[in-house]
Order: C-alpha cells, then sequence, then structure tokens
C-alpha cells in the first residue's frame, strides 16, 4: 500500500484546538453524558438506536449551532427535558477554551465562547468541522447548493474577505429579484444593483476557482493513491453561475425578460456549482456504491488537508458508521490517510472488528454505548 502524501507530518501534535472534554445533558436518549476525549481517534461503538450518532450530533453543534439530522430543533431534545445543554472543553497548546450551547424549547439558542456571549459565526470560526454519514452521498446527488456550500466552507475559513463578499452579494440578489417583480420595472436601480452585484461575483469567482484548483490538486493525489481497483479519472469543472463565454453583465442583460417572468435571478454567484464526472458521464451514474463513499472521503480529506496547510489548523470529522459500503481494502486506505493528518477524529461503528487499525494505536480511544450510557473502555 504506497503511503498517502499529506501536506503535514502525521504524528506531530502541533498547537491545535480539539476537543478535550465533553458533556451532554437532555440531547435525545443522552441525558447525561462525559466524555473525556482522545486527542487523535475516538471510536464509539454500541447498537443502533443506543446514542453513538446523538454524540457526533452533540458535536456537530459546535461548529455550525444546528444538527444534521433535522432542522427541527425540539426534535433534539430529550423527550423528558424542556431543553439540552451542551458544554465543551477545548484545548489549543496550553490554552483552554470553554464552550456552551442551551436551547430550550421555546427560547432562542444561548451560545457562550469562554463565558462569553457569542454568534453562529464564531462556533464556526472556532471549529473547522467535516461530517460524514448517509446523507453525504447529496454532495454528489443532489443540486448545486450542497456542491457551493462545500466549496465555500474551505473559503470562510481561508479568506478573510470572503464572508462578507458572500453576504454582500446574498442582498443584492435579494434587492434585485424585488425590483424583478416591480412595474414598471426602475431600470436606473436596476442597473446599479447589477453593476454592485457583477462586482461581487467576479470576485467571488476568482476566489471559489482558485480555491478548487488547490483543492482538486490535493483530491487527485489521494485518488491517484488510493489505486485499488484502478479508480477511474475524475474530471471537474468549475461553473461561475453564468455561460462562460459570456461576462455575466450580458448574461444579466439577456435574461432579463425571462428573469421579470420568473421572479428572480437566473444568473450570478448563487448559482456556481462544481461539476465532478467521467469520461462526461455524471460520477453518481459511473461509481457503484462504496466507490462514490470513497470520493465523498476523498474530497473531504482534500479540504482538511488545504486548512491545515493555510491554517496551520486540521479541522475536525465526524465519521458516522465508517465501514459501511466499504470494503476491507478501501477501509483501510481511509483509515492510513485518517492516520495521515493531525486531527482529531471520532467514528461510530457497531462492531469494533472492522476498526482493529485504529484500535491498535496507542492515541485511540474506545468508548461503548449503550441506552445513552457511554463507558470508556479499557480504562
Amino acid at each position: 500500500m504506497r503511503k498517502i502524501v499529506t501536506l503535514r507530518s502525521c504524528h506531530l501534535f502541533y498547537n491545535v484546538m480539539w476537543i478535550q472534554q465533553l458533556c451532554i445533558t437532555g440531547l435525545r436518549n443522552l441525558v447525561s453524558v462525559d466524555m473525556c476525549c482522545a486527542r487523535r481517534i475516538n471510536v464509539l461503538c454500541g447498537v443502533n438506536g443506543s446514542g453513538k450518532t446523538s454524540i457526533l450530533e452533540s458535536i456537530y453543534y459546535f461548529a455550525y449551532a444546528r444538527s444534521f439530522r433535522t432542522r427541527i430543533h425540539h426534535h433534539v431534545i430529550n423527550y423528558e427535558a424542556n431543553s439540552f445543554l451542551l458544554f465543551a472543553q477545548f484545548q489549543e497548546g496550553d490554552c483552554q477554551t470553554s464552550v456552551g450551547i442551551e436551547r430550550h424549547r421555546r427560547d432562542a439558542m444561548r451560545i457562550h465562547i469562554a463565558s462569553e456571549e457569542a454568534k453562529v459565526v464564531q462556533l464556526a470560526k472556532l471549529l473547522p468541522l467535516h461530517v460524514i454519514n448517509s446523507e453525504s452521498y447529496l454532495l454528489l446527488t443532489a443540486g448545486s447548493v450542497l456542491r457551493r456550500q462545500f466549496i465555500d466552507w474551505a473559503l470562510f475559513h481561508v479568506e478573510p474577505s470572503f464572508l462578507s463578499n458572500w453576504r454582500y452579494a446574498q442582498r443584492v440578489i435579494r434587492q434585485r429579484n424585488r425590483l424583478l417583480k416591480l412595474h414598471p420595472l426602475d431600470c436606473r436601480q436596476l442597473a446599479s444593483w447589477d453593476s454592485t452585484l457583477i462586482e461581487l461575483a467576479n470576485k467571488l469567482s476568482t476566489s471559489r476557482r482558485q480555491c478548487i484548483e488547490k483543492l482538486m490538486a490535493i483530491f487527485v493525489q489521494i485518488w491517484q493513491d488510493w489505486d485499488v481497483d484502478k479508480l477511474p479519472k475524475i474530471e471537474w469543472h468549475f461553473y461561475s453561475g453564468w455561460p462562460s463565454k459570456q461576462t455575466l453583465g450580458a448574461s444579466l442583460e439577456r435574461s432579463l425578460e425571462q428573469d421579470r417572468k420568473l421572479g428572480y435571478t437566473q444568473y450570478g454567484p448563487h448559482r456556481a456549482d462544481l461539476v465532478l464526472s467521467i469520461n462526461g458521464m455524471p460520477v453518481q451514474n459511473i461509481l457503484s456504491r462504496g466507490q462514490q463513499k470513497l470520493l465523498l472521503y476523498a474530497l473531504k480529506l482534500a479540504q482538511g488537508q488545504l486548512l491545515q496547510h493555510y491554517k496551520q489548523q486540521p479541522c475536525i470529522y465526524l465519521l458516522d458508521d465508517l465501514p459501511s459500503e466499504l470494503d476491507r481494502e478501501h477501509r483501510n486506505l481511509l483509515m492510513h490517510a485518517l492516520d495521515g493528518l493531525s486531527a482529531q477524529v471520532f467514528i461510530t461503528a457497531t462492531s469494533t472488528k472492522q476498526l482493529s487499525y485504529f484500535l491498535e494505536c496507542e492515541y485511540a480511544r474506545l468508548f461503548k454505548i449503550d441506552h445513552g450510557v457511554l463507558t470508556l473502555q479499557g480504562a
């Protein structure tokens, strides 16, 4: 097996932020959980419904202030409780940062970082995180929204001006859509908003294209190293959100009448996409389910390496049901690649038999969970 080339040495522990302690109260079937986490590999083992995915869900809140399983917050709260409370102790070198999140059934969420009230964007900046689960296939099969989010995740963390430009562009597009619905159309106002949108769109497109080029260069290296069964070459194309042979200004002008009929803007940075294909065909039409999952892992690992290169900060990986749909050889390739990162990893599985690669490492911890009760094994 060839060694995966990473951008940083795998076993040097840098002063990076990781979750040292995790306390969960009243989230789903986790009535009270206190977890002392390993710096590197944390394996959560239990039968389906035991609560292992709920622990990943809790960690996800510290990066996104929401669940990856539902958008209805009261579904997350234990049925016998009125709220859930999450607390984490983050370690970075010799420094510690405490983060608390509380959500009541009827009240807004409250977030505190180092005892100071905080916003969601501060959480996201603090803890870069990726989750890979059964829903991750949507990145390949669903519309362009998830793929734009995938691109923008990296830019959010590595380019300081990206978020403000992105937010401004969203406001401009909303305003333009309102103007499109007016009769008669205020052409002077529309021209002004179009000018602003074109400027922002060009900035966003340049940032996205440069980011994708760097990201896909890392991805190609990983994919080539995973040469089991001669995995097919993945082709990629960045669509900026308007025809490549036209400027955005020309595209907006040509589509104006259609935009007015539809009531929204058809071209712009809000339509950008990353197109992945094999011999001109969508990857999901060519790859098996196992290969698709391998592709998703390779893309997320590439993003982690990109972040690690530019920010000297690895992201945290949440891997739900890691052994599923990967044969032993592909699973070992993936685990070898994860071992090559200095990232903290949380893995769920129903059995430890397929995770011996990790469990034999001295920096791994195994937790058993049963009906919401967590127990450290081998303590």
